[in-house]
């Protein structure tokens, strides 16, 4: 078992050994200091084939404590043995194979590969190694309480979230959210108003993207369109919650439990979070911190409730119909402006 506590209050050093072990892809200047100096530690405490296996890209856990050590944290054994134990169990470093007799070598990792690599170049390592308590925390801001004032002046609850994509932020939610309201209020997590200038929906999938005046300062979701069966999920959102005050943040945990199409041929992920009303427009978030999809609608028929007890199955449209959504948004918007110039 990880201690994500004594990571989370040890970040600076956590950083610094991801620093470390991606210094050779990332960092070249970093990494020839990085070697100079585990070649130097390999010679003095006669470490077997060390020069061999450093210039390898391989480093061992006295590499890393020592030279973090010569670099302001010292005293952190503890915190950087830890860190890279999660790495390993996460499959972000590997070791060179424990098989090996030991006098051959002491045991020593690397970055383990191009997805390694992308998700450090992202910074999402740590939402990886943390879990999803330092996901929410890190992202709950991004999550905007949506207020549609229906026809009949009614108020209802939706949820939106703010997606960085091709270098632009954006404000995703369920289109019913959007186009069923005659007027439309963004809320942050603090109930401060905030601003935007447009809004745009996909005339063939349930997503709506809202164009903010400014963009945020909040940490926005990156985009993930790399799905797998029974992959663990959670859900952020503003459901309805019956005998309470007001509109709560709501957070649930699930899984990816099947992909299915409805009556419309919409391609549709269903997940086992639970959703309710006012979740619509909830980001779908995976381990790494990033979007896989967003809440759509219960499927539910009431008379099969009643008849004979079928549950509701949660849906969600994927990243690829954000993307499709942005995409459009951006050839639409390119168009209106060239017809006006």
């Amino acid at each position: 078992m990880i201690d994500t506590n004594l990571l989370e209050s040890n970040i600076k050093t956590v950083q610094s050994v991801l620093n470390y072990f991606a210094a050779e892809s990332h960092n070249k200047a970093e990494w020839i200091k990085i070697k100079e100096n585990a070649i130097l530690l390999g010679k003095k405490f006669n470490s077997p084939n060390s020069e061999q296996f450093v210039n390898y890209g391989f480093l061992s856990i006295r590499d890393c404590t020592l030279y973090l050590s010569e670099n302001g944290h010292r005293n952190s054994g503890r915190v950087i043995d830890e860190t890279i134990k999660a790495l390993e169990e996460k499959l972000l470093i590997y070791p060179i194979d424990r098989m090996l007799p030991s006098i051959l070598t002491d045991l020593r990792y690397r970055l383990n590969g191009s997805l390694a690599s992308f998700l450090y170049e992202k910074n999402l390592i740590l939402n990886l190694i943390l879990g999803f308590e330092y996901i929410i925390h890190s992202y709950r801001k991004s999550v905007i309480k949506i207020e549609p004032t229906l026809k009949n002046q009614a108020k209802s609850i939706g949820t939106g979230f703010i997606v960085e994509y091709d270098m632009n932020q954006y404000v995703i939610t369920n289109k019913h959210v959007a186009e069923e309201s005659v007027k439309l209020n963004l809320y942050d997590i603090n109930d401060t108003k905030i601003d935007f200038v447009n809004v745009f929906s996909n005339p063939d999938k349930d997503i709506a993207i809202i164009i903010l005046k400014d963009n945020s300062v909040c940490k926005p979701f990156q985009l993930n369109i790399q799905l797998k069966l029974l992959d663990e999920i959670i859900t952020i959102g503003y459901p309805s919650v019956p005998m309470t005050k007001s509109s709560y943040q709501i957070y649930h945990k699930g899984e990816i439990n099947s992909f299915v199409q409805d009556y419309s041929d919409n391609d549709l992920i269903l997940i086992s979070a639970k959703t309710s009303s006012g979740n619509s427009g909830s980001p779908v978030i995976d381990s790494s911190g990033r979007v896989i999809g967003v809440i759509t609608q219960e499927l539910f028929e009431e008379e099969e409730f009643y008849k004979k007890g079928k549950l509701p199955y949660y849906a969600a449209l994927s990243a690829r119909d954000i993307i499709e959504t942005i995409q459009l948004y951006s050839k639409t918007n390119k168009t209106i402006k060239a017809e006006n110039e």
